[in-house]
């Protein structure tokens, strides 16, 4: 606020604008004059000092009152007692010596020895003109008569405001602040200052008047030299002045440079309400603490809804009635001028006017007067909006913590804030109503004039970069939620404009996917934050059916009642682009994947053999991935039931079998049924097996193993990938249970060439895997299993066990190949590692306690066998997991993947064969063996049975021969009668003869399995009747 010592001068400078004698041109040196003199303990003093209280709001009504009174006795004082020069008119001149001998005290601290210049008298004539009429050069006595009375309205006029005048300076307290009752109304102020234009405006004479700007800026430059006060005011208004200017240019119309006539009466309406403005944001927007947050936003919409009605109201009176966009680039480099961290250009004016059609419509040329009008009617609803959005933004931001809560408590929480986003969401789309459509190219345009005008830092990604990396996923999204189809189909991710209606239905379905992701952000992907094992399963089982429900309500409002494979193919070839699906993965094998799920996996089995080929994701489709998303978590939820979330309990084999099998009698949910019925078929078995926290197969017999929530959870995974696939290719007679299906062999193929590009691109086969490694497989899971049958079919049984035993295989074999990588030197040839041979193997003997303890008997083996002979039964065993043996002795790491898989198989063997467990199969053991091997031997021998050179009688015996001998019985020979004398033949023909009689016995090791599971690999890839594919694929 001024000093009384300035404001003393200034109530002098005001009074002498009328109060003039001589004659003397601005600028002359006055004359000597007789004048009256005011002592210091005059009115005067006391009137400067209440004009001080009254500009800091403390001044009484009476104060301020007597202080105009005085300045009107001074008037009328100084018309008595002092003559002009020339009769009637004074001139600036006196105006100035006046002021100096009465006011220029030099014994006070008052300004001393300082003229008025010629350029303040000038200035202060124009004032003069402006309220009093006349001219430049003098002052009539009929102007101090009307002096007198402007004196006695600015009276009124100040008492009016005087209530007002503490809000204004900015010295109001404010009282809400504290929460307490306010003292003062301050919208009071709103309209005393209003009014108090309107008033002032009437006291300006308009007839023949204009005054420039300019000439404002030098009336303060001046008077602050005068006072001594600086140019600090001037400097302000000199920065001011360019917007000022082009304020009043773009809002009033007109010239820029100057007020003139009615001009003054919109120009300070305009002043007067963008002050309160101002004021409102001063006093209840600007730093409120954040418990007024509904104060704030409140006033923050009446700000807005006021300033769009003012810019309505003063419109009117433009001849164009509206603002042009060229005015807005001036206005905004008028802005950029005092506020150079505020950038503008063309391009983002023009933008940016896109996204004023599509809220408040009208052209993008500019706003015209009805473009406030209904931006002001928007804006209660907008507050409204905000009003849902603000108590939950840190939820909606990421920033919300429920681990804070309890756990009703933050579902609680949730619910409220997902309720208030769809409240949100039904407002924009239901009231607010967007009058404009809009497309994501001119979004990206926008972002990138952003961008080029506010560039991000060195070390952040661009903003363009940012959001134009996913403007094409965007995009597709938003064809396949707005069923817009066609636009992929001729355009892919080229933009296409919006309309209204799209918008609105975008909003919504955007506001469904946002509502899904807090779900998952805050629920799923936190599970051990917030919730117990058995909440979490139930929790992630209501997501996905919230999943489901929102692909149901997409399909079902599409035309085409399906979302296309071209859809799907670009939509996830996007994501790749993206690396948001790893880039290992490729293309063809995404949309490969694809043709498999909408094909085969998630086709119910009625409508099998009714349509070989489907279009997309149909709502079929939708159904039975709710019924595999039941059939998979139910089985989950139960195992987590049993337990009641201990993580320490356990429970037996017998226990659990018997409380699942009757979970299937109890239950009337299909899902559940067949879920927990391939559960049973999973579990069950003759020899129990157990899994270890890290998905390893233990192998130790016990026909009645405890079991904690992982095993069990681990079965439920394999049996249901086991049950994918055979519901997915097992064709079955109708009326057969899926868990009775067999999969054949050219089935097994069909999958395996189905899933052949996914397990490459994830490293689990190599490229060059054909049908002849599933062949492998097929044999394995018939054979080596505690399920396997012999038979040329795979039984769920056999399936889902052979999923755990695949499993348990690749964890060994990570695990392993990790010791080995360090261990070992390598050589990287293509994409396989070459090792030494020994070093592998070193490697592998080092691994017994750690990543094949999962095998106490095997490991017990390799403590207690002859090096040489646990040597030669790991080449063996590698032998059977495809190792050719190379000159330089070395290895690759691919293919010895397999190594740990054959190693199971061989636990399996005396796990199922050992009846004793004495680490032996003898001659009994191995007869009971037999079936299991049947009929791979019948089909590899098929040649030598049609010729009659063997008979199937005969393959008992051959069976345990090869156990006792570790080989065929063959005769290389060249001379046919030789073999008659040879060693190996007569070997066999006395074993085939006698081998069931008591004393010839046998006794299989470890290492001599492993010669028969080398012998069982050679044997299948070198028969031609294995070998040969009778499948039409």
């Amino acid at each position: 606020m001024f000093s009384k010592r300035i404001w003393k001068v200034a109530s002098a400078l005001i009074i002498s604008v009328g109060i003039l004698s001589c004659g003397l041109k601005i600028g002359e040196t006055p004359p000597a004059a007789a004048v009256p003199g005011y002592q210091a303990d005059s009115c005067f003093e006391t009137a400067t000092t209440k004009f001080s209280d009254f500009f800091a709001g403390n001044a009484k009504d009476e104060e301020i009152a007597a202080s105009w009174d005085c300045f009107g006795s001074m008037v009328k004082d100084f018309k008595t007692k002092v003559r002009c020069k020339i009769r009637d008119k004074c001139s600036p001149g006196e105006i100035a010596q006046f002021v100096e001998d009465n006011f220029m005290d030099e014994k006070t601290d008052d300004i001393k020895g300082q003229a008025v210049s010629a350029e303040l008298q000038a200035q202060l004539m124009k004032v003069k003109k402006l309220f009093l009429g006349g001219n430049l050069e003098y002052i009539t006595t009929a102007e101090l008569d009307r002096l007198g009375e402007l004196m006695v309205n600015l009276r009124n006029l100040s008492r009016e405001i005087n209530p007002s005048m503490k809000v204004l300076t900015l010295n109001w307290e404010n009282k809400l602040r504290s929460s307490q009752v306010s003292l003062f109304d301050f919208e009071a102020v709103n309209v005393n200052l209003v009014k108090l234009a309107q008033q002032l405006s009437g006291l300006i004479n308009k007839e023949d008047n204009v005054y420039y700007f300019d000439d404002f800026e030098k009336l303060i430059t001046e008077a602050g030299r005068f006072t001594g006060s600086g140019s600090g005011l001037g400097s302000t208004i000199h920065n001011y002045l360019p917007l000022i200017k082009q304020l009043k240019k773009s809002i009033n119309g007109g010239d820029q440079e100057s007020l003139k006539d009615n001009e003054w009466n919109l120009f300070l309406l305009l002043g007067s309400r963008a002050y309160i403005q101002f004021l409102r944001y001063f006093y209840f927007i600007k730093d409120l603490e954040p418990e007024y947050t509904s104060l704030r936003l409140a006033y923050t919409a009446r700000t807005i809804e006021e300033t769009f009605q003012m810019l309505y109201d003063l419109i009117s009176y433009k001849e164009s009635n509206q603002v042009t966009r060229a005015e807005i680039e001036d206005l905004f480099k008028s802005f950029s001028n005092i506020w150079p961290v505020l950038k503008t250009s063309p391009t983002l004016i023009a933008e940016a006017m896109k996204i004023k059609q599509v809220l408040v419509g009208g052209t993008d040329k500019g706003f015209e007067r009805d473009d406030f009008l209904r931006a002001q009617k928007k804006v209660s609803l907008i507050k409204q909006i905000v009003e849902k959005f603000t108590p939950y933004y840190q939820l909606y931001g990421l920033a919300w913590h429920p681990e804070l809560l309890k756990q009703s408590e933050s579902f609680a929480y949730f619910a409220k804030a997902t309720k208030s986003f769809d409240e949100m969401i039904t407002k924009i789309t239901d009231e607010f109503k967007f009058e404009k459509g809009y497309d994501y190219k001119s979004l990206m345009n926008l972002m990138a004039e952003i961008e080029r005008l506010y560039p991000s830092q060195a070390n952040q990604v661009p903003l363009t970069t940012r959001v134009g990396q996913y403007a094409c996923l965007a995009q597709l999204g938003t064809d396949i939620l707005l069923d817009k189809s066609s636009n992929q189909v001729k355009n892919a991710c080229e933009a296409i404009e919006l309309s209204t209606s799209d918008l609105s239905r975008l909003v919504k379905k955007s506001g469904q996917v946002f509502t899904i992701f807090w779900d998952y952000y805050y629920f799923i992907s936190r599970t051990k934050v917030l919730f117990n094992d058995l909440e979490w399963q139930i929790k992630l089982k209501d997501f996905g059916f919230n999943v489901i429900s929102f692909l149901r309500s997409v399909i079902d409002e599409r035309k085409s009642k399906r979302i296309s494979s071209y859809e799907l193919k670009t939509i996830t070839s996007e994501l790749v682009n993206l690396e948001m699906i790893p880039k290992t993965i490729k293309k063809t094998t995404i949309e490969s994947l694809i043709q498999t799920l909408t094909t085969k996996v998630l086709v119910p089995e009625d409508l099998k053999r009714k349509i070989t080929r489907y279009d997309g994701i149909e709502p079929f489709h939708v159904e039975q991935l709710y019924r595999e998303i039941d059939n998979f978590l139910g089985i989950n939820i139960f195992i987590h039931q049993a337990f009641e979330n201990k993580i320490n309990r356990k429970f037996d084999y017998n226990f659990l079998l018997g409380r699942f099998k009757q979970s299937i009698d109890d239950s009337t949910n299909p899902n559940f049924k067949l879920g927990m019925t391939e559960y049973v078929k999973n579990f069950e078995s003759k020899f129990p097996a157990t899994i270890t926290t890290d998905n390893r197969i233990f192998f130790r017999r016990n026909a009645n193993p405890t079991y904690d929530k992982h095993t069990l959870e681990a079965f439920n995974m394999h049996r249901f990938m086991a049950g994918l696939l055979m519901r997915s290719y097992a064709k079955r007679e109708a009326g057969t249970k899926n868990v009775n299906s067999v999969l054949t062999d050219c089935e097994v193929k069909v999958a395996f060439l189905d899933l052949k590009p996914i397990l490459v691109d994830l490293d689990v086969i190599s490229d060059s895997s054909g049908t002849g490694f599933i062949d492998g497989r097929f044999v394995e899971a018939n054979l080596f299993l505690t399920k396997s049958d012999g038979n040329d079919t795979v039984s769920f049984g056999e399936l889902a066990e052979f999923v755990n035993y695949i499993l348990s295989g690749f964890t060994i074999d990570d695990q392993v190949k990790k010791a080995i990588v360090a261990q070992c030197p390598s050589t990287k040839v293509g994409t396989d590692t070459l090792v030494d041979l020994a070093c592998l193997r070193s490697s592998y003997k080092k691994s017994l306690t750690t990543s094949l303890n999962s095998m106490p008997y095997y490991v017990a083996y390799s403590q207690a066998e002859v090096s040489a002979e646990w040597d030669g039964a790991f080449l063996n065993n590698l032998k059977a997991a495809g190792y050719k043996p190379r000159p330089d002795s070395k290895i690759s790491l691919s293919d010895a993947s397999l190594l740990p898989h054959i190693l199971q198989y061989g636990e399996t063997i005396f796990t199922k064969f050992d009846t004793n467990g004495d680490g032996i199969i003898d001659k009994k053991e191995g007869i009971a063996a037999f079936p299991s091997f049947a009929f791979l031997l019948k089909k590899i021998a098929r040649k030598q049975i049609e010729d009659g050179v063997i008979k199937e009688s005969e393959f008992e015996a051959l069976f345990t021969y090869i156990l006792k001998y570790g080989k065929i019985p063959e005769c290389s020979r060249s001379f046919i009668l030789l073999c008659l004398f040879d060693r190996n033949i007569t070997n066999w023909l006395d074993w085939k003869g006698n081998y069931r009689k008591d004393d010839y016995t046998l006794a299989a090791n470890r290492t001599q399995i492993a010669k028969i599971l080398g012998i069982i690999s050679d044997m299948v890839s070198t028969s031609p009747s294995v070998q040969e594919d009778s499948c039409k694929l």
